[in-house]
């Protein structure tokens, strides 16, 4: 090292206090979205089919349910799911243009993508930091999705 070069000097424990800082703020963020997905309600129920006066399943299911149009078959209910939760995000526009709007719903431990037709909603939808309730449609093999028929006020 010559007489005018200069080392530079690293404190060590500057790098281990950003660390534990953005651990901990990151902590604090899992904290508050689990806080959050843990509120609201979620109920869900498998396809079935229904007995004659449809007393298997809970009322609230009624918009899943599919009438035969032959008297021969049983009525059944879709997979249906009654959500009521926190809106995290909300689709301001159709970019597809096929009329549905797309929601990201936090209830009771399940992060949920709704999708909400043009025809099921009478006005807007709400936004992030909302609430939203309403029973739907869950897509097969899709847990994490509901197609809503019926809004809930």
């Amino acid at each position: 090292m010559t007489a005018n070069a200069t080392r530079s000097v690293r404190r060590p424990g500057r790098r281990r206090a950003l660390t534990l800082g953005a651990a901990a703020a990151l902590a604090v963020a899992a904290a508050v979205v689990a806080l959050l997905a843990t509120r609201g309600a979620y109920d869900a129920v498998p396809r079935q089919k229904l007995d004659p006066l449809g007393l298997t399943v809970p009322a609230w299911t009624r918009p899943c349910w599919l009438l035969p149009s032959t008297p021969a078959r049983r009525p059944e209910t879709r997979a249906c799911a009654r959500v009521h939760g926190l809106v995290v995000y909300s689709e301001r526009h159709d970019p597809d243009g096929d009329g549905d709007r797309h929601l990201i719903v936090l209830a009771h431990g399940h992060v949920l993508k709704v999708k909400v037709r043009r025809g099921v909603r009478p006005g807007p939808l709400p936004g992030a930091g909302r609430t939203f309730a309403g029973i739907g449609v869950v897509p097969a093999g899709h847990w994490h999705g509901l197609e809503v028929l019926n809004l809930e006020r």
